[in-house]
């Protein structure tokens, strides 16, 4: 898998399917903690939309599932980004160009 498919699973496990994700799992299972399986819905969204296996989703389920649960959304990342441009780069003569639909 490539880094771009990988940071595509990341971003797409993280706030795209966050709420499929949660929807049924058990009332008592806490929202701020990752679940140790993906329903089998999204499980087979992701093995095709990737074309991998069902093992290596949930492989890569494994090894990315607290990173992609904690993640700050795409637009929180652009409010930071433009921050970090406004506080050091604008200084230096850096401009950023951000594309909302990126």
């Amino acid at each position: 898998m490539s880094l771009l498919d990988l940071t595509r699973f990341v971003r797409r496990t993280t706030h795209q399917l966050k709420g499929d994700i949660l929807q049924p799992q058990p009332h008592n299972v806490p929202v701020t903690i990752a679940p140790d399986a993906l329903p089998p819905t999204i499980a087979t969204f992701l093995l095709r939309s990737f074309s991998i296996s069902l093992e290596a989703v949930d492989y890569l389920w494994d090894i990315v599932k607290d990173l992609a649960w904690t993640l700050l959304s795409a637009a929180e990342e652009l409010v930071n980004d433009e921050a970090a441009f406004e506080i050091h780069g604008h200084e230096l003569g850096l401009s950023e160009t951000f594309d909302s639909h990126s």
